[in-house]
């Protein structure tokens, strides 16, 4: 015959099991929840990103085309210098603004997808240039994985250092080099131009953004300018 004592466990093993599938229950729920809100968050602000992009992108193909025409019929030194600022800067900030919608959208970036992005920004900014771009990444490399809180700090670095090189260096050639050492991706940089002062470029916006973003998104870099320049990159990835 059962006693009361072990009436008593088997109700309190009882309600300790309810208890614990509960709460496994309300976990497994509270988790499909939360992940149904981020996924429905996360669509959101792709298709809001989207919008805003094409809106932008919109208007700055027109400030760029009216800028263009005036370009043209400027009569004095001083408005032709003022017209190629505003056309550099909106092409500045639609490259920018681009990579930002594209870092958001991005669910998961492959080393890959990164270098097709600064091949195609490359080749179209040095489209009607006498420079010779060229974008290469080794086999291996491609199908490594980018960390996705350092995607955008990388992406607006390369084309920051490509774009410097554009203005400055009078370069005939400019390369950018993917590879990757273990756990790293090593991106290097190069040119044939003049060169720089390494003091002076560290008081630079370009060098001090360049700084800004490789300690929010931990990973390190360093410059050279002995035989044109040399910008090296070394960002960790993702562990196979």
């Amino acid at each position: 015959m059962i006693s009361f004592f072990e009436l008593f466990l088997i109700a309190c093993l009882i309600l300790l099991v309810n208890v614990v599938g509960f709460y496994l229950f309300r976990k497994k729920w509270l988790k499909r929840l939360d992940d149904h809100k981020k996924s429905t968050h996360r669509e959101l602000s792709k298709e809001l990103t989207s919008d805003f992009h094409d809106e932008v992108g919109s208007h700055l193909a027109k400030i760029l085309s009216i800028a263009g025409i005036l370009r043209l019929k400027t009569t004095t030194d001083q408005q032709g210098a003022y017209l190629d600022k505003i056309i550099e800067s909106s092409k500045a900030l639609f490259s920018g603004f681009g990579t930002l919608v594209w870092a958001i959208q991005s669910e998961r970036t492959k080393c890959r997808d990164i270098y097709l992005e600064i091949s195609d920004f490359g080749n179209k900014l040095f489209d009607a240039s006498s420079t010779e771009f060229n974008c290469r990444i080794d086999e291996e490399g491609a199908l490594r994985y980018m960390y996705y809180k350092s995607v955008k700090d990388v992406m607006l670095s390369i084309k920051e250092i490509v774009t410097n090189a554009m203005k400055h260096s009078q370069a005939q050639h400019i390369n950018v080099d993917f590879g990757i050492d273990q756990d790293i991706l090593n991106v290097k940089i190069t040119d044939d131009g003049l060169g720089f002062s390494v003091d002076r470029a560290k008081l630079s916006g370009g060098l001090i953004n360049l700084k800004k973003r490789s300690e929010r998104s931990n990973f390190s870099y360093t410059m050279d300018s002995s035989n044109g320049s040399t910008f090296s990159l070394s960002i960790p990835i993702e562990h196979v």
